[in-house]
C-alpha cells in the first residue's frame, strides 16, 4: 500500500472524495484515472503540480507521500 493510499485509509477518505477535495480547494481536475494509479503505486513519474494539489487538497506536505524509496538518483 502506498503512502497516499495509508493517508486516505486513515482519514476514511476515498479516492473520488480527494479528486474533489483537489477541485475545490484548488480548483483543478485532477483525473480519477490518474489518482487511482498513484494510489496503487502504479503511477511514479508524476509531475510536482499533482504532487503539490494533492498535498494542498489533504493539508499534507508533498513529503509525507511520496514514495522516497522508489525516487532515483540522476546521478547514478
Amino acid at each position: 500500500m502506498t503512502k497516499l493510499a495509508e493517508i486516505l485509509k486513515e482519514n476514511n477518505m476515498t479516492q473520488q472524495q480527494l479528486i474533489a477535495l483537489i477541485n475545490i480547494r484548488c480548483g483543478r481536475v485532477v483525473g480519477k484515472d490518474r489518482i487511482s494509479r498513484i494510489c496503487s503505486g502504479k503511477l511514479t513519474n508524476y509531475s510536482m503540480a499533482t504532487a503539490n494539489l494533492i498535498a494542498t487538497a489533504l493539508g499534507i506536505k508533498v513529503d509525507d507521500f511520496i514514495e522516497t524509496d522508489k525516487l532515483t538518483n540522476i546521478n547514478e
